[in-house]
């Protein structure tokens, strides 16, 4: 069975690009902080 938000993302034609601003919007992740997170995981230091 489908979640909502799935179901939705199905149905629409964003970008992978668009889905991923929504959610970081939807969850109130500012793209800093994901980007932080990224680099960390990779060894980054920004």
């Amino acid at each position: 069975m489908y979640d909502v938000d799935n179901l939705n993302l199905l149905q629409s034609n964003l970008t992978w690009e668009e889905s991923v601003k929504r959610d970081l919007k939807d969850w109130n992740i500012t793209k800093e902080l994901a980007m932080t997170r990224l680099s960390r995981s990779y060894g980054f230091h920004l």
